[in-house]
């Protein structure tokens, strides 16, 4: 299991061709990893400056996580990278699925990464 930083943000700034029009900040992370911000042009008349940025902060916000774990699988089932399956009520993407067939088990090393709520 690990978590990166790669690409979260910390802060961000909704502007128009001409104004700054929101900015969301969560302070707690900016605290811990510093200011990192996004920028983000929209049309003020088509859309929402601040649900636009307080929704584009709570998705840049979390770290990936992924997950690689071995499994055994069944002889006709085949796992795929690509494929979303969901557990305990979070939904992850399989990215990487190496399989190996030995003595007639069929093992998968699978490689998860958790998606956005």
């Amino acid at each position: 299991h690990s978590v990166s930083l790669t690409g979260v943000k910390t802060s961000v700034k909704v502007i128009s061709e001409t104004d700054v029009l929101y900015r969301a900040q969560n302070d707690n992370m900016t605290s811990q990893f510093g200011f990192r911000q996004e920028v983000i042009q929209i049309d003020p008349e088509k859309e929402g400056a601040a649900e636009t940025a307080n929704k584009k902060l709570a998705e840049l916000s979390q770290g990936q996580e992924t997950f690689s774990f071995p499994c055994m699988e069944s002889l006709t089932g085949y796992t795929r990278a690509g494929y979303r399956i969901r557990e305990e009520d979070f939904d992850y993407l399989i990215t990487s699925a190496q399989h190996t067939i030995q003595d007639g088990v069929h093992r998968v090393q699978a490689e998860l990464r958790r998606m956005p709520l």
